[in-house]
């Protein structure tokens, strides 16, 4: 047994498992480590002792208090006649009890509330549990099977009750200001096609990775997964290099970074770039390793090492990176790893403020057909529910609908929970802070909101030679990416694209007018055009172009501007040929018998003649002959006659050089 299983068994922490068996003298160097026989039976017994200590203290704590008080002579006598009561024996008590009267709820419970329903001291049921092979103090939730064989043992009658779910905000008002604890945030970071939605794919039980266009994840993804070890808040980042920025977002926000590493692969450059941005905002790594059915051990060893070089030293050769072989498309050691993504969770007590104002995140946002601009949201602390106003950067509204990532409509929300919330008056950046207000501070805001327009001014200077285009796309993050990426296009090949406008949203009829008018390109990604806008398109003569993909769409552009670009081009020789004779031809003029000795003559080409060193003159072939018939080229070993306008002083042996124009290729 590892010490962070024994963890789970016992409900006591990992760490002060570790530094209970430091103290005892023995070597253990994580939560990752296998426990001896020796060190397991150790800590049985330890924590049987404190279990038992903890509970006679309290037992003698509360026993005494009879005679705390100062005894006068009359209430002495009172004491005296309880004190000499009949102890009667634990089988007279379950005697005189009826079987029915010791009712046990079967429900996940705490060994504290099954003692109080079967009416048995606390330490009494902990012994019988030990005795059980089950370490487990009064705070620990027991399964509906343990609390079956106790229900056995002590012949209670076992009842179903009927569930009924209270709202977040009466838990919060039990608990009063206490902390909840909350499930951890693990964002999914790593190379493209690496399996990082796989991966989740197999966890949710769902077609993710069929729906996405390409195989490749566009969008910030957040997702709630209910696993036999907990609930665990899931954020699939895309991998394609354009979504750099999205990747940053979602690991601002989150707890644990899982970082997938295709085992056919190895560390890519977007790898690396997953790791710098995860060491930067400090948050632990659990490498998983994914596709090991496709390589052999030795290739696993190489993998390790890679990630070594990048300062993850794995855990067995003494560093304290985590590293879990997995196959995502198989579901090969994905159990284990979100038992270790728990295990993680819980030595970080990860707490969200019950009783603080809502507040948290925007990871996403769209224009959605019938709600409006919606968003993605990921609460962070208190409760969100409908009716709610809220302040979103420059954007106010009040909650109209909550949708988890199940598709299921809720009321509330609490903290880390991921939904999808309308209601906002504007469409939000991603990115922005989400915090619940009251009326008073929502219509203040209101009143003081800014309306975000994009206007093309009427007199705006387009350069002459730019490709203007209008950008639609269906989210603030595919927007960003797609600037980004014609930005670093623009630069790579040399080519101004000049941005007339970028927004969020079906293409519509005003977009066709603009585009008229800047006599622009309108491109969209993962949007629609309305039929409206279709009908002026064609009308106005403007193109449309839409994608799903922003690769082809940017394959698209760079296409567009090699077809527009001014092609330069470079005079290269082709040939050279020696003047054998000279032919003066009534009606047609001077011309030149050569023999051809490197490369070819062509009659497209241009011709320059030199005597020894000196330049004679040049010319374009108007005319180019062998054996009597015109040709249109003449390659090396054959003899050709040429004319040349400007050109009709040859000499024999004069050495001709023929060139043509061909278009300059960028260097790369």
């Amino acid at each position: 047994m590892r010490v962070y299983e024994f963890s789970q068994h016992s409900g006591v922490s990992s760490k002060k498992l570790l530094e209970k068996l430091a103290k005892a003298g023995f070597k253990v160097a994580s939560h990752m480590s296998a426990l001896s026989d020796d060190a397991e039976n150790f800590l049985k017994k330890e924590l049987s002792n404190i279990m038992l200590e903890r509970e006679n203290k309290k037992q003698s704590k509360i026993s005494p208090q009879v005679y705390a008080a100062p005894i006068n002579p009359v209430e002495k006598e009172d004491v005296i006649k309880v004190i000499p009561q009949p102890v009667v024996e634990k089988k007279q008590i379950q005697r005189v009890v009826e079987p029915h009267q010791k009712n046990v709820i079967l429900k996940p419970s705490l060994v504290s509330d099954i003692a109080d329903q079967i009416k048995v001291p606390v330490n009494e049921l902990i012994l019988f549990l030990l005795k059980s092979g089950v370490i487990a103090p009064k705070n620990k939730v027991l399964s509906e099977e343990i609390i079956g064989s106790i229900a056995r043992h002590y012949d209670a009658k076992v009842v179903h009750e009927e569930k009924k779910e209270a709202s977040i905000r009466e838990k919060l008002a039990v608990i009063g200001d206490k902390k909840l604890e909350r499930a951890p945030i693990v964002v999914v970071m790593g190379h493209v096609d690496h399996g990082k939605t796989t991966l989740l794919d197999f966890i949710r039980k769902t077609r993710v990775a069929a729906r996405e266009k390409g195989g490749i994840t566009q969008h910030l993804g957040a997702y709630q997964a209910t696993t036999d070890h907990g609930s665990v808040i899931f954020l699939d980042t895309p991998g394609h290099e354009a979504f750099t920025k999205i990747r940053s977002r979602g690991a601002n926000v989150a707890d644990i970074v899982i970082l997938v590493v295709a085992a056919d692969d190895g560390v890519m450059p977007q790898t690396i770039e997953s790791i710098k941005i995860a060491k930067s905002m400090h948050v632990p790594i659990v490498v998983a390793i994914n596709k090991i059915d496709k390589i052999n051990a030795l290739q696993l060893e190489t993998i390790k090492r890679q990630l070594a070089q990048q300062d993850l030293l794995p855990e067995e050769w003494g560093g304290e990176t985590v590293i879990v072989p997995i196959s995502a498309k198989e579901g090969t050691g994905v159990d284990a790893l979100i038992e270790l993504l728990i295990l993680q969770a819980q030595m970080m007590e990860l707490r969200a403020d019950a009783k603080a104002p809502a507040r948290g995140y925007i990871l996403e946002a769209k224009m959605q057909k019938g709600f409006g601009a919606v968003g993605t949201l990921l609460c962070q602390q208190g409760t969100v529910s409908i009716g709610d106003y809220f302040i979103c950067g420059d954007v106010v509204g009040k909650v109209s609908s909550l949708v988890n990532s199940a598709g299921k409509s809720l009321k509330q929300v609490g903290p880390t929970v991921p939904v999808q919330v309308a209601g906002f008056e504007q469409l939000p950046a991603a990115g922005s802070d989400f915090i619940v207000v009251t009326q008073k501070e929502y219509k203040k805001a209101r009143s003081g909101a800014s309306i975000i327009e994009h206007i093309v001014p009427k007199n705006i200077l387009l350069k002459e030679r730019s490709i203007n285009i209008i950008i639609k796309t269906d989210a603030h993050s595919s927007r960003e990416a797609l600037l980004d990426s014609i930005q670093k296009l623009s630069k790579k090949i040399d080519v101004d694209f000049a941005i007339i406008f970028a927004g969020v949203g079906d293409i519509r009829e005003t977009d066709i007018d603009l585009a008229s008018t800047t006599k622009s390109l309108i491109v969209g990604l993962h949007v629609k055009a309305e039929p409206n806008a279709i009908a002026s398109a064609q009308r106005l003569k403007v193109v449309i172009e839409q994608y799903d993909i922003i690769y082809k769409l940017l394959e698209f552009l760079e296409e567009l501007a090699d077809k527009g670009r001014e092609v330069k081009m470079i005079k290269t020789k082709i040939g050279e040929a020696i003047v054998r004779k000279v032919f003066d031809i009534k009606g047609v003029g001077v011309i030149a018998g050569c023999y051809v000795q490197d490369g070819k003559f062509v009659k497209e080409g241009s011709v320059v003649i030199w005597r020894g060193r000196s330049k004679i003159g040049e010319g374009k072939i108007y005319t180019l002959q062998r054996a009597n018939k015109n040709v249109k080229e003449v390659h090396t070993g054959y003899e050709c006659a040429f004319g040349v306008k400007e050109l009709t002083d040859y000499m024999v042996d004069d050495r001709i050089e023929c060139y043509i124009d061909i278009p300059e290729e960028r260097k790369k």
